[in-house]
């Protein structure tokens, strides 16, 4: 089996201490074959994580809504414990919009990639993880912002036609910047 490498970009991502990290940014043609393996996907809906991320960085409701059952729940405790907040459970799909959405209105931009994302399916339930890198920006100081790549752990129900996520527990590997001036500051627990 031949693979094609190509380079198509080169970059430098400077970290504290004085440490760079290149990075090339690397395309391959991959082999040609009749019969190409695809990953499972709850069949109908290709754009659930997709819905969750772009909703977001739009600032669309009705597209960040679509990715959430009306009883959801968004537990981004594990992540905020991180830089040491403690924000409570999100509960309810109008909840979590309104918590997320509002909070960043005017004030956040924001960039989501979902990757490696990996599915088990059983009949209208299924079970997702992916890694999520998250840009967050202030617009108010584009120089201000937190990185950070989260581990998302998601159960699904099938709705119609579509999956939307009943359960999202985001946990975070690594980040850099500055959470606070994002996220506001650490809360005690209560």
């Amino acid at each position: 089996m031949k693979l094609d490498f190509t380079i198509v970009a080169h970059s430098r991502v400077d970290r504290p201490g004085g440490r760079g990290v290149d990075f090339h940014h690397v395309r391959h043609s991959p082999p040609r074959h009749r019969h190409r393996h695809r990953p499972a996907r709850p069949s109908g809906d290709r754009g659930r994580p997709v819905r969750f991320g772009l909703g977001q960085d739009l600032a669309d409701r009705a597209l960040f809504a679509s990715s959430f059952a009306d009883r959801a729940e968004l537990d981004f405790r594990p992540a905020a414990a991180r830089w040491g907040a403690t924000p409570p459970l999100m509960t309810g799909r109008d909840a979590i919009v309104d918590t997320i959405l509002d909070g960043f209105a005017g004030r956040v931009v924001t960039t989501h990639q979902v990757t490696n994302p990996r599915v088990e399916i059983t009949g209208d339930t299924a079970a997702l993880t992916a890694l999520v890198e998250a840009q967050h920006v202030l617009t108010a100081d584009p120089g201000t912002f937190a990185l950070l790549k989260n581990r998302y752990d998601v159960e699904l129900v099938r709705d119609g036609a579509r999956w939307v996520m009943t359960r999202v527990r985001i946990d975070n590997v690594w980040l850099t910047g500055d959470p606070v001036a994002i996220f506001g500051t650490p809360q005690p627990a209560r």
